[in-house]
């Protein structure tokens, strides 16, 4: 007569089977409900204000008022006029050298670096308030700005154009922009750049 075979490992194969997946399955639909619960809040103890989180609701809500929301910038950008505020190199030449006229490069620090316009500092893509009242600290002064395209072809869209409007609703009304040197010929660029008022630099632009 053969002999049975024995039943306590098959026993626990099946129970094991059966156990995982109800397990992960319980995992599964409790998993939304835990991740979903907020973290318990740390209280501080009775008489001991909490000084650092009301110092940095404090900074977030200073930083906040400094900044241009959306909404600003799109009332700003409809109430501005452009050719107003652009200058031509040729208009330029009542600038140059002159007090409280300020010439700032928009281009990245690299570009800057390897060739720039004569006198310009260099400011960047970030129209920040405390960085430019730290390179202009006059609100009242000229203010020329130039970007890639204003010395070559780039985009349809010049980072001149919507920083303008960010510099009005900042304060600074007599900002303007240099028109694209290039547009009165496709080499006018090359030759300013080899002239008195550009500054070349490592790269010899």
């Amino acid at each position: 007569m053969p002999s049975q075979a024995p039943t306590c490992p098959q026993t626990r194969f099946h129970y094991c089977h059966g156990f995982l997946p109800t397990l992960l399955g319980l995992a599964l639909v409790a998993a939304p409900a835990l991740l979903a619960a907020p973290a318990p809040a740390q209280t501080p103890s009775k008489g001991t204000p909490n000084t650092s989180s009301t110092k940095e609701n404090e900074d977030r809500q200073a930083l906040l008022r400094k900044m241009l929301t959306s909404d600003d910038y799109k009332n700003t950008v409809v109430k501005f006029d452009y050719r107003k505020h652009q200058v031509s190199l040729k208009d330029m030449d009542k600038y140059w050298d002159k007090k409280n006229v300020y010439i700032l490069d928009l281009r990245s620090s690299e570009q800057y670096k390897s060739g720039h316009i004569k006198g310009a500092l260099h400011l960047g893509a970030d129209i920040l308030e405390d960085k430019l009242l730290k390179l202009v600290p006059d609100k009242k002064a000229t203010i020329i700005v130039y970007c890639n395209n204003s010395l070559f072809p780039t985009r349809m869209l010049a980072l001149t154009d919507t920083c303008l409007p960010q510099f009005s609703a900042l304060g600074y009304e007599n900002v303007f922009s240099l028109a694209p040197i290039w547009h009165d010929s496709p080499n006018f660029n090359h030759s300013f750049m080899d002239g008195p008022r550009w500054v070349k630099g490592e790269g010899g632009k």
